[in-house]
């Protein structure tokens, strides 16, 4: 599993880096698994000019791409809400991917 973290307009900090590592491994339990390759890129981006900041999780699977963002005053905190939301997206795009081998799996045996 390939893991990045991306800073924009903002200069990376070990306590941030180290936060948002330690709530990516909640990602890791949900893709044990998933077929690799499995990229996760997580975009902190803090605006200069206000006390405003985003936070962009993407996923790649070989089975499904995956983006969640979320925007804020409170970096850690966004940094958990998008892992929250990306982990109802991961088990939502499991479900749909297992619908699916399944019903092919029908067409096969009739």
């Amino acid at each position: 599993m390939d893991k990045k973290i991306t800073f924009r307009h903002m200069e990376p900090t070990p306590v941030i880096e180290e936060f948002a590592y330690k709530h990516l491994e909640r990602l890791d339990k949900l893709l044990e698994g998933e077929r690799t390759p499995i990229y996760i890129e997580l975009v902190l981006e803090a605006f200069p000019n206000h006390a405003h900041q985003r936070v962009e999780l993407l996923v790649k699977t070989p089975h499904f791409d995956l983006v969640a963002h979320h925007e804020g005053a409170e970096m850690y905190q966004e940094i958990d809400r998008v892992i929250d939301i990306m982990m109802q997206q991961i088990r939502r795009a499991k479900e749909r991917f297992n619908d699916d081998q399944k019903k092919k799996d029908s067409y096969r045996s009739a």
